[in-house]
């Protein structure tokens, strides 16, 4: 799905802008992974999210994929809310791609 890679693009090109900014990143950007791929798709450590700030929206109509027991959902970004977070540097353009964005 194209939204989902220009999405993925974009929020890698704004860890790796806020990671060499932003000053003790392992604490202000606590839980962004690199590789972890999809934001939205979130595990927990230690009962903390990853892509802490990241909201997404799952799409309620999911289906089973083909030949799969696994089911297909999409999730969307649809906000970043990082008010707390000391983040300092510039916001990537690449944030323009994540075309379901709606809180910054």
């Amino acid at each position: 799905m194209l939204v989902c890679e220009l999405a993925v693009n974009a929020m890698q090109a704004i860890l790796g802008a806020w990671n060499t900014s932003t000053p003790h990143p392992e604490s202000n950007l606590a839980g962004w992974n690199s590789s972890q791929i999809f934001p939205c798709e979130q595990e927990y450590v230690n009962g903390n999210p990853n892509w802490r700030g990241v909201q997404c929206l799952t799409h309620i109509n999911c289906h089973p994929k083909v030949n799969s027991s696994d089911i297909d959902c999409s999730a969307f970004i649809v906000g970043l809310t990082l008010q707390s977070a000391s983040i300092t540097g510039i916001l990537p353009s690449e944030i323009g791609n994540i075309s379901t964005l709606t809180t910054l």
